[in-house]
């Protein structure tokens, strides 16, 4: 029964190990989710010999559940952060911001680089300018939504790291746009 268990519990976790010395079970590792990491804890527990495992099952740090949450905000369309003009936000950002803050709230911690970047058009240094006006107006927006601003650094790259070639006005628009980096606190 206990290896079964044992079997079952580690085949849910992301990574992890067990192991049986002769006497004792350990199961050791890391869930996708805290949720996941309490649940397997308590159906380890709750084995008529649970008391007698060890077991340290983590869930995700802060920072890589912030991650994983910027990482599905930018997979959605609706969740573009979109400028009018210079550093205007664009009619329907005001919802993505407003996501993106509480987004970032997982991770209170950990820093987050905020980088602009815009198409060739125009002058280089114009648009390097502008990438970075972009970025600082997204600071200002998420600190408003009471993100620590001493956790929020912009960057900009201008026109020096398109995603495609600026060869027509979609791939433009692809180009202008703002990413997010969590870095680890820890890290730093």
């Amino acid at each position: 029964a206990n290896a079964l268990a044992g079997l079952e519990a580690i085949g849910q976790l992301t990574d992890g190990t067990l192991a049986f010395d002769g006497t004792k079970w350990s199961l050791h590792g890391k869930a996708a989710t805290p949720d996941a990491a309490a649940s397997l804890g308590a159906h380890i527990a709750a084995l008529p010999s649970g008391k007698d495992w060890t077991t340290d099952i983590v869930g995700p740090s802060d920072v890589e559940m912030c991650r994983a949450k910027l990482a599905d905000f930018v997979k959605v369309p609706a969740n573009a952060i979109n400028f009018d003009s210079r550093t205007h936000f664009a009619k329907g950002t005001e919802a993505a911001l407003d996501l993106l803050a509480a987004d970032l709230k997982v991770c209170p911690k950990a820093r987050v680089d905020v980088a602009g970047h815009t198409d060739a058009d125009g002058d280089a240094n114009a648009n390097m300018a502008l990438s970075v006006a972009r970025a600082e107006a997204v600071i200002d927006a998420l600190v408003k939504r009471g993100v620590a601003i001493d956790r929020l650094y912009a960057v900009g790259y201008g026109e020096t790291l398109p995603l495609v070639p600026n060869t027509t006005k979609a791939n433009k628009a692809k180009n202008r746009r703002i990413e997010f980096t969590v870095v680890d606190p820890a890290q730093k």
